[in-house]
């Protein structure tokens, strides 16, 4: 006799990549870090959830971020393992196609969005900004940065995300053990999207997908615009009425404040005010 099994309701819809089970992708994937990881090490990740209250029992009444991480550590575990080593496999010369399915991939799954924004959206936005960075800090502050490199290294960023999904900070930096998982899964990742190139391009590009100690004053740059970014998103959210950012706009312009940076100081005290205006104020009409 066939086993029939009933499809769990919370983890269906269309998946933005072929072949990849549906729940593995976006949210879901805020357990991505368990990828590849040996038994031992995904029994310390677990150990950090339950030490952290995120019981199955007492969180199946309502739908947060713990009783998320607990569908992942329930259901993903052992197909997230599969799916990284077996499904995606990069064929090569898939690279372009894939970059062109960062437009699939939503930000702030967490949150309820009055418009939602893809990583292609975002990865644009950071790459103006931390362009931005680069010539304000030549031209305002005598620096010698190449403003076109900062660009690019924006523009690619968080290219690894079409595989794992975006990750809610809240949960990226829940604990070291599940950040430092989580930066190997994101290895992982880059190196997959990079067997989708010829070999002659990939070193091009490798540079570019994550960040690298010979670049590291640069990627102080990408963070800053990224962390820029993540707060106009949240202007703009409580701009149309949504509260749901209020917290997360707060927080991360603590971020900002903090930062030891003139340029992005002067990006913010110049340049920021004016995404609250109108486009009739902003043309001067």
């Amino acid at each position: 006799m066939v086993e029939q099994r009933t499809e769990n309701p919370r983890v269906t819809g269309s998946s933005p990549v072929p072949g990849i089970p549906s729940f593995l992708t976006g949210t879901r994937l805020l357990g991505v870090f368990f990828l590849s990881l040996d038994t031992d090490l995904i029994k310390v990740i677990v150990g950090e959830a339950v030490s952290a209250e995120l019981s199955p029992l007492s969180h199946l009444h309502k739908l947060d971020i713990n009783d998320i991480i607990i569908d992942i550590i329930i259901y993903c575990v052992p197909l997230l393992i599969y799916t990284i080593r077996e499904v995606l496999s990069m064929k090569e010369n898939s690279f372009y196609a894939m970059l062109s399915r960062m437009k699939y991939i939503n930000r702030w799954g967490l949150m309820r969005n009055s418009r939602n924004e893809n990583l292609c959206e975002h990865s644009l936005e950071v790459a103006f900004i931390a362009h931005a960075l680069g010539l304000i800090n030549n031209r305002y502050f005598g620096g010698d940065i190449d403003p076109e490199r900062l660009a690019v290294l924006a523009m690619f960023h968080d290219t690894t995300e079409i595989i794992t999904g975006d990750m809610p900070t809240p949960v990226k930096y829940h604990s070291s053990v599940i950040r430092s998982a989580y930066s190997e899964v994101e290895k992982i990742a880059r190196d997959e999207l990079l067997k989708g190139l010829p070999e002659k391009l990939r070193d091009d590009y490798s540079g570019l997908l994550l960040e690298c100690d010979n670049e590291k004053r640069e990627w102080q740059y990408i963070k800053a615009a990224d962390k820029i970014s993540a707060w106009l998103k949240c202007v703009d959210e409580k701009n149309m009425g949504n509260t749901d950012f209020a917290d997360a706009e707060k927080t991360i312009k603590s971020v900002i404040d903090k930062m030891e940076l003139p340029e992005v100081k002067f990006f913010m005290k110049e340049f920021a005010p004016a995404y609250g205006n109108t486009l009739d104020h902003s043309s001067g009409r």
